[in-house]
């Protein structure tokens, strides 16, 4: 008699019982390929940091001799070290006023790589410059393109022989308080021989506008003692400058140690070569990695609230259809209740 009764209100709602099952698969589904997709893409992004820039830390510090910096060597943690020159410059374009960190590196730098996007032949007789993907494609620059920058209240042309992409341009900050994308700064990457070849050149410039006017000669008296600079007047630098001088170090540590423990080392044997460091940072807080994780978490999170609202709000709408289906089925529910079916064998029936 059930199997009777039920049987027109199965045949008139099977469509509706077979989209409440295949939703409820559905969502499962999306819950799970979205958290399994956001692992996958975690762990691929943390071996894409390992494989390409595994930076245990970075330590700025005043202008020093390298040979102080190779006393870090004797750190039985540390694994490899880059060292480089940062330097903020100015540089104009379309009329606007654009502030760019230069920093150097090697062909042969062990920690630092960097991924070229796109690249034209360099150019004897220029100084040619690198530029971030990002920086490039926020201010149009293009390959092939000069670069007018401003260094001590001259200007001088770079030569754009390569677009690239590297970790810390992911996401550039100007400072720690600057969380915002900002088109108006960006980095420029400079090969140690391209920057000692700048440094060669601009040192006659610098010279010539010291010994024929008085306020510059201020001007640039005043900049060198701010900055508080130990290394050879710049007038004087020669080729050998940039191999020999530095201001900040990227430290790859070994396996298994405690990098704050390891950077509190760094610290100190600086301070024994009487090094000043301006500033320090461990992995997990370099900018490009502290931006990309908070950015993975917020996908986590719209990964699992999306498909559980999308199952909760598909739950709402079928529990409104049963109590549709369970007002309008009153009569036959009335039928099974008198002939005594229990009324958990009824509510069975719709659960």
């Amino acid at each position: 008699m059930i199997r009777t009764l039920l049987k027109p209100f199965l045949k008139k709602y099977i469509g509706l019982f077979i989209s409440m099952v295949f939703v409820s698969m559905l969502s499962v589904a999306l819950l799970c390929a979205f958290g399994s997709t956001i692992v996958n893409v975690k762990n691929n992004y943390h071996s894409f940091v390992r494989d390409y820039e595994d930076a245990s830390s970075i330590v700025s510090f005043d202008y020093t001799t390298k040979d102080k910096i190779d006393k870090l060597k004797t750190i039985e943690e540390i694994e490899a070290i880059d060292t480089r020159i940062v330097v903020d410059t100015y540089l104009k374009n379309e009329g606007r006023t654009l502030v760019a960190r230069v920093f150097s590196y090697r062909e042969d730098d062990e920690i630092f790589k960097r991924y070229v996007v796109e690249k034209i032949d360099t150019i004897d007789g220029e100084v040619n410059i690198s530029v971030s993907r990002k920086f490039a494609r926020n201010n149009n620059f293009k390959v092939g393109q000069h670069l007018t920058i401003s260094m001590l209240e001259e200007t001088f042309e770079f030569y754009i022989s390569e677009i690239v992409e590297t970790p810390e341009a992911m996401y550039p900050r100007a400072n720690n308080y600057v969380w915002s994308d900002n088109y108006d700064f960006g980095y420029l990457y400079i090969d140690e021989v391209e920057l000692s070849k700048f440094f060669e050149e601009i040192s006659p410039t610098i010279k010539d506008e010291i010994d024929n006017n008085p306020d510059y000669k201020e001007y640039y008296d005043d900049a060198m003692d701010e900055a508080g600079i130990t290394i050879p007047d710049i007038t004087e630098i020669d080729e050998d400058f940039v191999s020999q001088f530095t201001n900040q170090v990227l430290i790859k540590n070994k396996d298994n140690v405690n990098g704050d423990l390891v950077l509190e080392k760094v610290k100190k044997v600086l301070e024994d070569e009487e090094v000043n460091v301006t500033s320090s940072i461990v992995s997990s807080y370099l900018p490009h990695i502290a931006y990309m994780d908070h950015a993975l978490e917020q996908v986590q999170i719209v990964s699992i609230f999306l498909p559980v609202f999308f199952y909760t709000v598909t739950m709402i709408v079928i529990g409104l259809f049963i109590n549709q289906i369970i007002k309008s089925m009153t009569p036959q529910i009335g039928v099974l209740s008198s002939i005594g079916i229990s009324k958990k064998n009824i509510m069975g029936l719709f659960l």
